[in-house]
This record gives structure tokens, sequence and C-alpha cells, in this order.
């Protein structure tokens, strides 16, 4: 009949066959706190610094993407440039203008040439415009 051994014992069998000296004494003392102090006393500081350290470098990472991506969007987009002049109008006849020549060079524009879609009803949408000039 085999030896059945249970999960801790397994767990430490592990431990003692595969970590080093120094991890296995690190384990040892800590477990041996634990027991002592209860862990709640013996991993508290450590369990908050090393979240407040996770939380930390997640925060910092946030703000450097979003630097990243406002840099990206500065130097790269030229989209972003003429969107940005087009804001700056001072008039509504120039905004107008701004705009029009914005959606001829980003092709947004088509749908002007081009009424028949797929993407909505365009006869309706001819039907309503030809009895809203009448």
């Amino acid at each position: 009949r085999p030896l059945m051994i249970g999960p801790l014992w397994a767990w430490a069998l592990l431990l003692v066959e595969y970590l080093p000296g120094p991890t296995l004494t690190t384990v040892a003392i800590i477990t041996g706190l634990c027991l002592r102090f209860g862990t709640y006393s013996v991993l508290r500081v450590p369990l908050l610094c090393f979240l407040s350290t996770l939380l930390t470098a997640d925060l910092l990472l946030y703000g450097a993407v979003r630097l990243l991506v406002r840099v990206v969007e500065r130097v790269c987009v030229e989209g972003y440039k003429r969107r940005d002049r087009l804001m700056r109008r001072s008039d509504y006849d120039a905004w107008i203008h701004a705009g029009s020549e914005l959606d001829r060079i980003e092709g947004l524009d088509a749908w002007k040439r081009e009424p028949e879609s797929r993407a909505y009803n365009w006869r309706q949408v001819q039907a309503v415009t030809r009895r809203l000039r009448s």
C-alpha cells in the first residue's frame, strides 16, 4: 500500500526539495512568525507596501501612456492640426468654410456627391428634403 501524504506535507516536501537554502529559510521564518503572532500582524505591512507599489506603478504607467498618446497626436497626426485650426475660427462663415474644406480633404463629403447608400434610407431623405425645400 503506497504512503498517503496530505497536500500540506506534499507542499512542504516540494519546498525542501526545490527551493534553495536562503529562500527556504525565509519561508520558514515567515511561517514561524505567522504561527506565533498571526498572519494579519505579520503580513499586513508587507502586503500594504506591495499593493501600494503596484498601484503607484499602475498610475505612473497610465500617465505615461496618456502622455505618449498626446505627443503622437500632436506630432504625427495631420488631421489633429487641421481640426485645431478649424476650432480657432472666429466667425460662423469662416468656420463653415474651414469645415467644408476639412471634409473635402479627409474625404468625408462623398455622401454629398453620391446620396445612394445602404447605411440609411436615402430615398426617404431625398423625399423629406424635397418636401422641406418646397
